[in-house]
């Protein structure tokens, strides 16, 4: 009877021992959870100095992410015919340097082509009524492009050729770019028919070592 009741309590003894154990270990790890928490919300609040846990910050999605500075303005890429398509060109300085698309040349190439005129005193045997320069008499250097700079607004030179009658009308006043520039509309009629083609004169240095800018017929 002794044994039974010694034995009994061993046994109560142990298990109560255990209980007390798992309980102490249960208390253990809530404080340390606990104090876990305590340090997230410390750091998340700028608190608890630089050996503070990091919480990193969830980052913004793409539509909440700041937009970015305005380009600044560029260069017009389009405007009153002809115009150039350089202009973004960083190396650009004189109104000689503009350049224009292919369709434009074209229409040149093809008004000079209405103009030509065969002729036995002419050299090569062939003239061209599109030579306003020759016709009107303006053929020193830079006369003729200064002749087209002092026009104004729906003002024209007008000249007769060998087989046409011609026209340059200053049909507009826009800057291109920095250069102040006019909008020519060249004619050309022979017979009954009649061919038209852009031009182009601005103001500008006509080379690198110009002391003064002056007009210059560019297209």
């Amino acid at each position: 009877m002794k044994r039974l009741i010694l034995a009994t309590a061993v046994v109560l003894v142990a298990a109560s021992t255990a209980q007390a154990q798992s309980v102490f270990e249960s208390m253990a790890r809530r404080a340390a959870a606990d104090l876990a928490v305590r340090a997230i919300s410390a750091a998340g609040q700028g608190g608890g100095g630089g050996g503070g846990a990091v919480v990193e910050r969830p980052r913004p999605a793409a539509s909440e992410a700041p937009a970015p500075r305005a380009l600044a303005a560029s260069v017009a890429s389009t405007g009153p015919s002809p115009w150039p398509n350089n202009l973004g060109d960083p190396k650009l300085r004189r109104p000689g340097q503009l350049k224009f698309d292919a369709a434009l040349e074209d229409q040149k190439t093809a008004f000079k082509k209405f103009g030509e005129v065969s002729c036995n005193d002419c050299e090569g045997g062939v003239s061209f009524d599109t030579a306003a320069n020759k016709f009107l008499n303006l053929r020193d250097m830079w006369a003729f492009d200064s002749a087209l700079g002092a026009l104004e607004v729906g003002q024209s030179l007008e000249w007769r050729a060998r087989a046409s009658v011609g026209r340059i009308t200053v049909v507009s006043a826009e800057a291109v770019g920095s250069f102040p520039c006019k909008q020519l509309r060249w004619e050309l009629t022979r017979g009954k028919e009649t061919r038209t083609r852009d031009g182009l004169v601005c103001r500008g240095k006509s080379n690198p070592d110009a002391d003064n800018d002056r007009w210059l017929e560019v297209f």
